[in-house]
């Protein structure tokens, strides 16, 4: 008996069975490209690209918060995302930040020539890890208004930033802010209550306020934690202005800075303002600073925190030749 040609066609498929549906088409992807190839649930940053898409997923679980950035987003990782269960090769396909896995470095022509803040708004800050695995950023250029200003604008509670180096960068606050104020360093503008920065330090470059603000070599504002870190780099504002803190590792402190310093020069003009070698301001009900200095011989100043309220906190200032000869290993 002859089978319609329709009818044929579709035995024929039907007895290939699986050797058929095996032949995907051309291009087609059985398997998700794997961005975690440790297993840690970490997604891998290997180049610049990928280090800016990290702006469209600020809770680090490999889905873009908006439609209209996912296409960007998969520019960055081709082939990341099948659906869920297998997201950019994560365990269980849910990750929870990134990890850098290349020194990285800014070109002056380069499409990334002035960066825009990670999370640079009090809504969308950056709320996930990022591990810097022990290596470096450098050459970051970046002069914008406030509130945020930094290679990150502001961590969020559960936000990160651990075990990286940020070398030579030019960061510019060139507008205020109402509220608070605006806030530029060279790792992140606002360490959000919650947030916390470790083991991570910035060498080099300057941070400059151009306009009223907080400024300080690693951060502008903490209002969370600092641990273990360090910056040696200038801070300073340009020309004179007015409600200023400006500090060698933060400009104001609101939370708890611990076994940090700071070792750069800091400078400021005009009115109303605070300028310590660590800290320019630690203020609020709650800031503690522990095991922490700042050295005088380098940062110009004679103090380590320019005004304090509230809670009494200490930051000895020592010269450099003091620093240069350590006394042991305790604490």
């Amino acid at each position: 008996m002859l089978l319609p040609r329709g009818i044929a066609l579709i035995a024929l498929l039907a007895g290939a069975g699986l050797a058929w549906f095996a032949a995907l088409p051309a291009g087609a992807q059985a398997t998700p490209t794997d961005y975690d190839t440790n297993g840690n649930g970490l997604i891998e940053i290997r180049n610049l690209d990928q280090l800016n898409a990290m702006r469209w997923d600020l809770d680090g679980d490999g889905d873009p918060e908006a439609m209209s950035t996912a296409a960007d987003y998969r520019l960055a990782f081709p082939g990341g995302e099948t659906g869920a269960a297998g997201r950019m090769g994560c365990p269980s396909g849910n990750c929870g930040g990134y990890e850098l896995m290349a020194d990285l470095t800014f070109s002056p022509g380069g499409r990334y020539a002035n960066w825009r803040p990670i999370g640079a708004s009090f809504t969308a800050s950056f709320a996930a890890v990022f591990d810097g695995n022990g290596r470096t950023i450098a050459g970051l250029n970046l002069a914008a208004g406030g509130p945020y200003v930094g290679l990150f604008g502001r961590l969020g509670a559960g936000g990160v930033i651990r075990n990286v180096g940020l070398i030579n960068p030019n960061v510019r606050l060139t507008g205020g802010h109402l509220g608070f104020g605006a806030g530029a360093g060279g790792l992140v503008g606002a360490i959000g209550s919650g947030g916390q920065v470790n083991a991570s330090y910035v060498i080099g470059g300057r941070v400059t306020l151009a306009a009223n603000g907080r400024g300080g070599g690693l951060a502008g504002y903490n209002f969370g934690v600092i641990r273990a870190s360090y910056a040696i780099t200038e801070v300073r504002t340009d020309g004179r202005r007015d409600l200023v803190s400006v500090g060698g590792l933060a400009g104001r402190n609101l939370g708890a800075i611990i076994a940090s310093y700071a070792a750069g020069p800091v400078a400021a003009a005009g009115d109303d303002i605070e300028v310590g070698g660590l800290v320019g301001r630690s203020t609020g009900n709650r800031p503690a600073i522990t095991d922490s200095y700042c050295d005088t011989a380098a940062s110009g100043l004679p103090a380590c925190i320019g005004h304090q309220t509230g809670p009494a906190v200490a930051a000895p200032g020592y010269a450099t030749a003091d620093l240069q000869r350590p006394t042991g290993y305790t604490g």
